[in-house]
């Protein structure tokens, strides 16, 4: 009596869910599969073995949908089991191979992150429509403008001549920078601040001109410019972005996506550029105002003032607005914290940005 090869298995006729026990016999180039509820014959090349993962049974596709689910050694021994499944479970079976392989994952997601996603920024940056852009600012300013910032106090006759320096400086500019427009609020409790918007709109507080005189709000205007030059703000946007859709799909997770979204003002408000970022500004800074005849010294001396402001603040028990101004509310008397000292907040560290607008000015 001839002895056949056979393996027990589980059958799922792929129409529905239930499990059927069932023994597959091999008679030469055919297999019959039977069962209580169960009896089919097929031939050995229909079959497709599926890839082995781990110690998981392995799974058998038939014609039509059905599926045969059973203990890959025992398939083994009546079945060619493909040489891909086979060398898949030898490379996840060695550990060697599974440590090298998530080190291999890592590397290659840092190096994603610090260079991939701002590379892939930059180029979808050169892309994005101008119109688009300002429709982003604009959102961002009616947002900041309900919940952070208060209609400036700065004298009507110094917002002209500073508006006016402003438009000298973007002169000749990129087309990202030559038509922007500079806005003046009150900060209140974000404190002596300047930021650039996507779309050419750099926003100033009444705190920072109180601060500073105009040559050196000049500086400081010169380095918002260059975020607008090199399109930082979209850039930025795209990468949190970029890294966001990625977490999604790593993780399955739609909140870090919709979490940059509801907050964008935040983000266009309190803007952390890369600290690549702020020192091309700076770089950007120091030849404007050179071509302008200024010194980039002044920006220096800028961030020098802002620091020194940012420490007396901090240690101040009952912080006043810094235009001198009567506080508006229980909220502008409120103690700052590290993210509310203003400008430097957001900056790589002030000593190398003064080192670096000394060397510049020589």
């Amino acid at each position: 009596m001839t002895e056949f090869a056979r393996f027990a298995a589980d059958y799922f006729d792929g129409r529905q869910s239930a499990r059927h026990r069932v023994e597959v016999v091999r008679v030469g180039e055919t297999v019959v599969i039977r069962g209580a509820e169960v009896l089919r014959e097929e031939r050995v090349s229909d079959l497709r073995v599926e890839p082995r993962l781990g110690s998981l049974p392995l799974r058998i596709a038939l014609p039509e949908g059905a599926v045969l689910v059973a203990d890959a050694d025992a398939v083994a021994s009546v079945l060619p089991i493909p040489r891909s499944a086979g060398l898949a479970h030898r490379l996840e079976s060695h550990l060697g191979v599974v440590f090298a392989s998530l080190a291999g994952l890592v590397v290659a997601g840092w190096f994603g992150y610090r260079d991939g996603v701002p590379w892939l920024a930059h180029r979808v940056a050169d892309h994005i429509p101008p119109a688009l852009e300002s429709q982003i600012a604009e959102q961002g300013m009616e947002s900041l403008d309900q919940y952070v910032f208060r209609p400036s106090r700065m004298d009507a006759a110094r917002q002209a001549r500073l508006r006016e320096s402003f438009r000298q400086l973007a002169a000749g500019l990129g087309p990202a920078a030559s038509g922007a427009r500079l806005e003046f609020r009150n900060g209140r409790w974000i404190g002596a601040n300047a930021f650039a918007l996507p779309g050419g709109t750099v926003v100033m507080t009444d705190q920072l001109a109180a601060l500073l005189d105009d040559a050196h709000v000049d500086a400081v205007l010169a380095h918002e410019l260059g975020h607008l030059q090199y399109r930082h703000g979209t850039r930025q946007l795209l990468q949190d972005s970029i890294v966001g859709l990625a977490s999604m799909a790593l993780l399955g997770d739609a909140s870090s996506v919709s979490q940059v979204a509801a907050t964008l003002p935040t983000v266009l408000g309190h803007t952390s550029y890369s600290r690549d970022f702020e020192r091309e500004a700076d770089r950007f800074a120091f030849g404007l105002l050179r071509r302008t005849g200024r010194s980039p010294r002044l920006l220096g001396e800028a961030l020098a003032s802002l620091e020194k402001a940012a420490a007396r603040h901090s240690s101040s028990e009952c912080p006043v607005p810094r235009d001198g101004s009567a506080p508006d509310s229980d909220e502008d008397r409120r103690r700052p914290t590290a993210e509310d000292l203003g400008y430097l907040s957001t900056h790589p560290p002030t000593a190398e940005r003064i080192r670096a607008a000394e060397e510049a000015a020589r």
